[in-house]
């Protein structure tokens, strides 16, 4: 197994502590960590990390098509024996397919949705509802999602902005098919996670896949180990002196200091791995394509990809 002397974030600090001749205290361990680790964000935050790429994945439920009983006025939806709903794991919409509305589900229990508004339709005991995920709640580690993809399409699914995808959903409403078009839109009320917001709502069950760079973790416990190379580590040790050493207003040292670690971290920024994707110049040729997803869809609407 690789081993350094820069291996844990105590390996790093004790480096810092002992080359710089310092005494060991609470108050210059608690120091030393911050410091160490605001290093750590500055070496991530420098350019995309490969080390911070992470695939997840998530398997949509079947929407649920059956018929229920809406009351004007209420927001109490009540479905017929045998019902069941998809997982509350995710965010839901409701609609009646006689009725252009489409609500947001706060929860089911048994065979009732209750709705987070008003149903404002005309009562019907006999309503063809539909229950289906609109988004999902992303892993609070998620920083960034780079693209959402499924294997029913040759294709991603085409991310926009929160604007252009409620134009898309409000142009073309009620419609259970595959995913085309994604969405990242911020926190809602109860969930300081960013949700994925998806459309078409699927029509059956089937796996999303979404690319993301991930937040990193902080180093807290001596034994904790930072996501970079076993060999790149150093770099956290340099951070670590050129911040004690301005801490001491030792100006030539932590210059000093300071350079190792820009020259060391532009020597890792350097390194042309094959696994990065580089921005390229490309001649986009036109080919043939569907051109619709919907009836009447305006491709207009579409981004190249």
């Amino acid at each position: 197994m690789a081993s350094s002397p820069y291996k844990t974030l105590g390996n790093i600090r004790s480096a810092v502590v002992s080359d710089a001749k310092e005494q060991s205290s609470t108050n210059l361990i608690t120091q030393l960590n911050r410091w160490i680790n605001e290093g750590y964000e500055q070496v991530n935050l420098r350019k995309k990390r490969e080390w911070l790429d992470t695939q997840f994945y998530t398997q949509l439920p079947a929407p649920t098509e059956a018929t229920a009983t809406v009351t004007k006025g209420t927001p109490t939806v009540t479905f017929k024996a045998g019902t069941t709903f998809p997982s509350s794991t995710y965010e839901r919409i409701l609609y009646n397919t006689g009725y252009s509305e489409i609500y947001d589900v706060n929860s089911t229990t048994g065979l009732v949705a209750t709705l987070l508004q008003n149903y404002l339709g005309t009562t019907n005991t006999s309503a063809n509802c539909v229950v289906a995920v609109k988004s999902i709640i992303l892993d609070s580690s998620i920083k960034e999602v780079y693209r959402v993809y499924h294997q029913h399409s040759k294709e991603p699914l085409i991310i926009v902005g929160p604007e252009q995808f409620r134009d898309i959903v409000e142009n073309y409403g009620q419609n259970l098919e595959k995913a085309r078009y994604a969405t990242i839109f911020g926190q809602n009320n109860t969930s300081a996670s960013k949700r994925l917001m998806i459309y078409p709502y699927p029509d059956e069950a089937y796996t999303l896949y979404y690319d993301a760079k991930v937040n990193i973790v902080p180093l807290s416990a001596d034994a904790d180990e930072p996501v970079l190379l076993m060999q790149e580590r150093q770099l956290l040790y340099h951070y670590g002196m050129y911040k004690l050493y301005s801490y001491h207003r030792n100006d030539a040292k932590a210059s000093e200091c300071l350079n190792s670690f820009n020259i060391m971290l532009m020597k890792i920024d350097g390194e042309a791995k094959a696994q990065l994707d580089f921005p390229q110049i490309v001649v986009a040729y036109k080919r043939g394509r569907r051109r619709s997803f919907l009836p009447g869809f305006n491709s207009g609407m579409r981004e190249d990809p």
